[in-house]
């Protein structure tokens, strides 16, 4: 029994030592292997030709992860900042009127109107709706996150390979060229 037990903590592969214990010198001692795992090929440059729909874009986001994450980065901001003045431009000019009680509007400002006394402009008329406008276009441009955040992935492919990678290629070439005297 006790021979058995100690050849099965010999032979386990997490408790495998080159020699037995001198209390079994009935067993013999094991030779210990090593082995090495083999490398896997380096990754191939040239996608596979069946590559289509997304996993296309997935491979050239592997060859190219910086202008993809710029490119996205990018994209994400500008439909961010360019849909705030359109939305108040539209709310602005159509004379849409979101429904704010006016002494929560007068109240609100007098608050900014101290603010921009304080700054050297000239203050707001106490029902004037501008601020209303912009805090309306800014909680549009937040409410429409899950639909910015779609077209920018959906863009980024196109804008990489169309700008941030000419961009690039240009600024190598330029950074690369010696001094002219």
């Amino acid at each position: 029994m006790t021979s058995i037990f100690i050849r099965k903590i010999f032979i386990h592969p997490l408790i495998r030592s080159s020699n037995p214990p001198s209390s079994a010198p009935h067993l013999p001692p094991r030779l210990r292997t090593y082995t090495t795992t083999p490398q896997p090929p380096p990754p191939s440059t040239t996608p596979p030709p069946t590559l289509k729909g997304w996993r296309k874009y997935a491979w050239q986001f592997r060859n190219k992860p910086a202008s993809y994450v710029a490119s996205f980065a990018i994209l994400h901001e500008l439909t961010a900042v360019l849909p705030i003045p359109l939305v108040y431009l539209f709310l602005d000019r159509t004379g849409v009127r979101i429904p704010i009680p006016e002494d929560a509007i007068a109240e609100g400002n007098r608050i900014v109107s101290k603010m921009r006394v304080r700054y050297g402009y000239e203050p707001l008329d106490p029902q004037n709706r501008v601020m209303v406008n912009l805090a309306t276009s800014y909680a549009v441009v937040k409410v429409l996150m899950p639909a910015r955040i779609a077209l920018s992935v959906a863009l980024t492919p196109l804008f990489a390979e169309r700008l941030v990678g000419p961009v690039t290629k240009l600024f190598r070439r330029m950074v690369g060229r010696p001094a002219s005297s």
